[in-house]
């Protein structure tokens, strides 16, 4: 299996939102599923669609592929917590894909790309309410050696990638 990634094009949109549509359907991140619940699945798509397009416009975005296909994606902006930093805004990958050694050091590269890209130091994530959020926590944490920095007001937990 070859493991590759490359930044966003227009011509991805499509597979993107299809995992982001997955992903959301599998995890309830908070931030999305507070305003869907409860409502048609036609108003979710269009709303979810809406907010990718949003974050993908804003963001710096990178692709992931196995053999050509798409099975995930991040998203990075300049952080709001600190100026030598990026904050990794999502990754989202193909619910029914198992996460393996190769998407962690894949991941890894696209940090080293977006560090480089940008100017910055560091990596950092806000994990927010979301599904199983404590063994989402742990897995990042133990996986990619995070560290907790500290809990923000709006209840998610700020981590500091070590790559």
């Amino acid at each position: 299996m070859n493991y590759s990634y490359h930044k966003f094009k227009k011509e991805d949109s499509n597979d993107v939102f299809k995992i982001f549509l997955k992903f959301q359907e599998a995890t309830k991140i908070e931030t999305f599923s507070n305003l869907t619940k409860g409502q048609s699945s036609g108003f979710t798509e269009i709303y979810l669609r809406e907010e990718l397009r949003k974050m993908i416009q804003k963001n710096k975005t990178y692709v992931g592929t196995c053999d050509g296909e798409i099975f995930g994606f991040a998203c990075f902006a300049d952080s709001q917590i600190r100026t030598d930093a990026l904050d990794l805004i999502i990754a989202c990958k193909k619910p029914n894909k198992r996460f393996n050694l190769k998407m962690k050091y894949l991941l890894l590269e696209v940090f080293k790309e977006a560090k480089l890209e940008s100017n910055k130091d560091l990596i950092l994530a806000a994990l927010g309410p979301r599904s199983k959020f404590n063994s989402y926590k742990n897995f990042v944490i133990r996986v990619f050696k995070a560290k907790i920095i500290r809990k923000n007001e709006l209840k998610r937990t700020i981590i500091q990638f070590n790559d």
